[in-house]
């Protein structure tokens, strides 16, 4: 969608907050960045803030509530590029290439988070609840 200055753009007068950028804090949870606001965009997926944080050694999604946010903006991300490529829309923001080699590195992390025993103790049934 292209850049318009628009209410959603300017903020309130006096103490107000003004009105929510809603397409601003959705292009920064997708894209990792505000490109209406100037901000530049990652030069790839694997450089997108949240997926940094993510990718990061010794992550592990189910330790606490702001790992499991992470987790599932990651995989809003794939979700929502996956649905660009198969849409077959000609400015998608990651290659198929990107989010393939994401969705391997999730398999990995979210597998090396189970414990291998949950089946037989039950350890595992709380933690994403």
């Amino acid at each position: 969608t292209p850049c318009t200055q628009n209410d959603s753009n300017i903020a309130g007068w006096g103490w107000d907050a003004g009105t929510p950028d809603f397409k601003s804090a959705f292009e920064n949870e997708v894209l990792g960045s505000r490109p209406c606001r100037g901000d530049p965009l990652p030069g790839t997926l694997m450089e997108h803030e949240v997926v940094l944080e993510y990718t990061a050694t010794g992550f592990q999604s189910f330790y606490s509530s702001t790992e499991r946010s992470t987790a599932k903006q990651v995989f809003y991300i794939v979700r929502r590029g996956k649905a660009c490529l198969e849409l077959n829309r000609t400015a998608c923001p990651y290659t198929a290439a990107e989010l393939a080699s994401l969705t391997a590195t999730i398999i990995q992390t979210e597998m090396a988070g189970f414990d291998i025993n949950a089946r037989e103790t039950n350890r595992d049934l709380g933690r994403w609840g």
